[in-house]
């Protein structure tokens, strides 16, 4: 499974995830690993993906497509992305369907949220893309000011209000530590590092 967190900011916005990614091997056994879901793409751009763990490697085929064009404006970034990923899921269908077909009950579902902020500062331009079930195009999904993946009602009611009245720092502190409390928690679904990224009208920082 997979938790990732975006929330909106006036001053620019906050991505984060976990990392825990869990394998079920031909026995049916589960093992528990550690990869790293968020990326960066160019200087001011950040992807993370959350669902089946296909998207890991998607994520990082764009951000090397992105180093190798070049490219460094959100704006660029969001218009070539759904067609990449699009090609390259399709592409991963093409060995993978038989064994999803074996696996009825194998998570399906994926996503990719990517999030910028252009040259001239705020607003940051986000992009949510999904495919609810296996053989689904990505398709862009709506969202609002803060998104959780997957989907944590209450926590985004927090994030929101709380986006109003501190520092970008502080709401990037906020998250991280909403993270760590989901892993003690629900260490079945949630685990750590934790990684995230704040993009604003300097670029972009890893927390």
């Amino acid at each position: 499974m997979t938790q990732e967190i975006y929330c909106a900011h006036a001053e620019g916005a906050v991505l984060v995830s976990d990392s825990l990614v869990l394998r079920e091997d031909e026995a049916g056994r589960r093992e528990r690993l550690s990869q790293r879901k968020l990326f960066v793409l160019g200087r001011r751009t950040a992807i993370v993906s959350g669902g089946a763990a296909v998207g890991i490697d998607l994520s990082r085929e764009l951000a090397q497509s992105v180093a190798a064009r070049g490219l460094e404006s959100v704006e660029e970034i969001i218009l070539l992305a759904p067609a990449f990923l699009n090609e390259r899921y399709a592409a991963f269908l093409e060995t993978a369907r038989p064994w999803f077909r074996a696996h009825a009950g194998a998570y399906q579902r994926l996503y990719f949220l990517i999030a910028g902020c252009p040259a001239g500062g705020p607003p940051v331009q986000a992009l949510l893309l999904g495919s609810e079930q296996i053989d689904a195009p990505l398709t862009p999904l709506p969202m609002g000011a803060v998104v959780t993946m997957p989907r944590r009602l209450m926590l985004e009611v927090q994030l929101a209000r709380l986006a109003q009245k501190v520092s970008l720092a502080e709401l990037a502190d906020y998250c991280l530590r909403q993270l760590a409390l989901l892993a003690e928690k629900e260490s079945n679904t949630v685990g750590g590092p934790f990684d995230g990224v704040i993009v604003d009208v300097h670029g972009l920082r890893l927390l």
